[in-house]
C-alpha cells in the first residue's frame, strides 16, 4: 500500500480544536458517501466504480453499461460522468432520498475551517495516522496564528512514526 509523506513543515491537529471538528466532520462525510454510493449501486444495479455523486446529484460514468441503460435519465457528459437530471430523481424510488442525504451531509462540512485556521491555501495536505491527525502547510505558520489548534512536530519524528505505521500495515497486509 502506497503511503503519501507530508512534506515540511508538519503540524499536529490539537482534538477540540475547529480544525480537528473539521477533519473529523470530513471523515464522516467520507463515510455517509461510501454508504451512499453502496447503495446507489444495488438500486440501480450498476458497479460502484461507475457511480459518482456531485453537489448531491448521481452520476454515471459515461460509456458504461449503467449510463446505457439510464440513459433518458441523465444528462450531457460532463467531466467523464453523465449526472442524473434533478427532475428524473423522483422518477427512480429512493434515489432522491439518496442523494438528499449526501447533500446534507457535504453540507454540514464548513470548507473554509482550513483557511480560516492555517491561512488562506495554506493547507497542502493531511494525514491520519492512527488517532492523530497531520497537516502540512505550504508556508511556515507563526505561533500566534494557529494557536490552540495545531502543533509544529520535527520532522525526523513525523517520519519515524510514519514508518512504523507503514511497517505496521505491511505485517497485518502480509498475515492476512
Amino acid at each position: 500500500m502506497a503511503r503519501k509523506v507530508l512534506s515540511e513543515p508538519v503540524y499536529r491537529v490539537l482534538p477540540g480544536g475547529k480544525l480537528w471538528d473539521y477533519f473529523q466532520k470530513e471523515s464522516e462525510l467520507q463515510d455517509v458517501a461510501n454508504e451512499v454510493l453502496n447503495s446507489l449501486s444495488k438500486l440501480l444495479d450498476v458497479d460502484i466504480k461507475d457511480l459518482a455523486i456531485f453537489s448531491g446529484v448521481p452520476g454515471l460514468r459515461d460509456g458504461s453499461t449503467g449510463a446505457e441503460k439510464y440513459a433518458d435519465y441523465l444528462k450531457v457528459p460532463r467531466h467523464g460522468y453523465c449526472y442524473f437530471k434533478k427532475n428524473n430523481l423522483k422518477k427512480i424510488p429512493g434515489l432522491k432520498e439518496l442523494s438528499q442525504k449526501e447533500l446534507a451531509a457535504d453540507e454540514a462540512v464548513n470548507p473554509f475551517v482550513p483557511h480560516d485556521v492555517l491561512g488562506l491555501n495554506n493547507l497542502a495536505a493531511s494525514q491520519r495516522l492512527d488517532a492523530q491527525i497531520y497537516v502540512g502547510t505550504r508556508h511556515e505558520l507563526k505561533a500566534e496564528e494557529a494557536k490552540g489548534e495545531v502543533e509544529p512536530v520535527i520532522y525526523s519524528q513525523y517520519l519515524e512514526k510514519i514508518t512504523k505505521h507503514i511497517s505496521k500495515q505491511e505485517v497485518a497486509d502480509s498475515e492476512n
